[in-house]
């Protein structure tokens, strides 16, 4: 849209083997590896940002019909946009070195430090994420909530009813946001703020200390739509292409097709 900043986009090739997820874990997210029974391969591909390859043993897949609902609900709906397993370090090892630290462990290196503090806040902004998706708002406007304009960093607060919002929401111009909590206010008011209080309650010590950190509050889209989705489906296995605005992650598309845990939205189709 003109006068709209451009973000990066990730360009993603996964040829999927569907297998049964393992339960979810606490950050909201899957590794590839658990997922797709297989692994994951990323390269540049060119100055547009990644080319994400997925590959796994062959399996039988999950029934066609089943498949190709999924996706048709990708393609008009999105998917809640979780922070990936990367961002947490292997086997979350990145939350544990920062818990350490902020309960008074030693001082880890300046760039460590960046990573930690943004594992805490991915966490936290995966915990409100999943309350949305299990109470099925993750994808629509609340009274009170943050919205962010798609393609930009752009922010404002929504007071609902408005069919207009509502409209333009549905329509992927704008998108509902949560926390990435630390210093300042979150911007949320009334159901929407409510529901990020309660969420976060249990880690009231964590934030005062992302606050003592120096981080500055920030918002995140609960949303991610991937541009250019295509899909091909044979006896054995299916092939996915699409694109994603930076920031977001391939294994947020992919745990759609697969997993059927209560951080999905596999429910709602």
């Amino acid at each position: 849209r003109p006068g709209r900043p451009r973000e990066r986009v990730g360009h993603h090739r996964s040829r999927v083997h569907p297998v049964p997820p393992p339960a979810a874990r606490e950050t909201g997210n899957h590794r590839a590896e658990d997922l797709l029974g297989g692994s994951l391969s990323l390269r540049r591909a060119d100055d547009q940002g990644r080319y994400a390859v997925i590959n796994g043993p062959v399996q039988r897949l999950a029934p066609a019909a089943d498949l190709v609902r999924r996706i048709d609900a990708i393609r008009q709906r999105g998917v809640p946009n979780y922070f990936g397993p990367q961002r947490f370090g292997r086997e979350g090892g990145n939350l544990e070195r920062a818990a350490h630290w902020l309960r008074g462990g030693r001082r880890p290196p300046r760039r460590q430090r960046t990573i930690y503090l943004s594992a805490v806040r991915s966490y936290l902004f995966n915990q409100v994420l999943s309350c949305r998706v299990a109470a099925g708002n993750w994808n629509r406007l609340v009274d009170g909530d943050v919205a962010m304009l798609d393609g930009s960093r752009s922010t404002f607060a929504c007071s609902l009813p408005d069919p207009q919002l509502d409209q333009r929401c549905a329509g992927f111009d704008l998108h509902p946001t949560g926390p990435l909590p630390g210093r300042g206010e979150s911007g949320a008011v009334g159901e929407a703020a409510a529901v990020e209080a309660r969420t976060l309650e249990a880690y009231e010590s964590t934030i005062a200390a992302l606050q003592r950190a120096g981080v500055q509050s920030s918002r995140r889209s609960l949303r991610v739509v991937p541009a250019g989705l295509s899909w091909q489906l044979d006896e054995i296995s299916l092939t996915l292409e699409f694109s994603l605005p930076s920031g977001a992650y391939a294994t947020a598309v992919l745990r759609e097709l697969v997993s059927e845990d209560s951080a999905t939205i596999s429910g709602e189709v």
